[in-house]
């Protein structure tokens, strides 16, 4: 069975390059079973020639490809594009700008997934584990025996970010239909408002990591947002779609 992707990207190959490395070496171990969705937003280098740069890329780490091009850029728009294509049970969502630092188990989280029908999202920790916890800004994810489960009064803060995430397909779908496409999704998908809530009741999501590890993932697209001039508008109101030049 082919494993899908969706990854959001913009116009840096380079980055794309340095992340796709990463989940291949450490989860996409066989990219012969991996379809990747990509939607690439022309923003980023100015040179539109660049969006084939990122076209290019992609096709060296995997061949079968579904490829977006949207005419504005829009990062809501983007996940609401993706999440739509997708097909399979279970899917990973990355971003462009994640490094992944060590090897995960892909057949033990996916394990987890169908032994535990109410998992919705398990997302990689981009902090150090214990054995008792992963903590996720100022919330702490307790250890229940398979993964690190976010308690169910911290989900309106934290059920969903954006972290390279394994997430289930009919979660995704139900959710869908009430997503604002001019909103910042994971503040929507963090459960603010009444009829996500609803949704997000009936599951729940955690981090999937062995106990005692490093952290695994590693945020990349700040440096080189700061190094080329953007900044991300609206990040801290309801209103975030895009970047701009500072």
């Amino acid at each position: 069975m082919d494993l899908e992707v969706t990854m959001t990207a913009t116009r840096r190959p380079e980055v794309v390059d340095a992340t796709l490395s990463s989940f291949r070496e450490n989860l996409f171990i066989d990219p012969s079973n991996v379809i990747i969705r990509i939607n690439i937003d022309p923003i980023g280098h100015e040179d539109e020639a660049m969006t084939y740069k990122v076209m290019e890329v992609c096709s060296v780490h995997f061949k079968k490809i579904m490829l977006f091009r949207p005419t504005y850029p829009s990062f809501p728009k983007a996940l609401i594009r993706l999440w739509g294509s997708v097909r399979s049970k279970y899917f990973w969502n990355i971003e462009d700008d994640w490094l992944l630092l060590r090897p995960i188990n892909l057949g033990r989280v996916i394990e987890i997934m169908e032994s535990n029908p109410d998992v919705a999202i398990l997302r990689l920790p981009f902090r150090p584990v214990t054995k008792e916890h992963s903590k996720n800004w100022k919330f702490f994810f307790p250890w229940n025996g398979s993964f690190f489960e976010c308690k169910r009064e911290d989900m309106p803060e934290i059920g969903y970010c954006g972290h390279p995430s394994l997430i289930r397909t009919s979660f995704i779908k139900e959710v869908l239909p009430h997503i604002n496409p001019n909103v910042d999704v994971e503040k929507q998908l963090k459960g603010r408002n009444e009829g996500f809530m609803n949704i997000l009741n009936r599951y729940r999501v955690g981090v999937y990591s062995e106990q005692d590890m490093p952290e695994a993932i590693r945020d990349i697209g700040k440096v080189w947002r700061e190094e080329q001039g953007f900044e991300k508008i609206g990040i801290n109101s309801k209103t975030f779609e895009t970047w701009r030049k500072a």
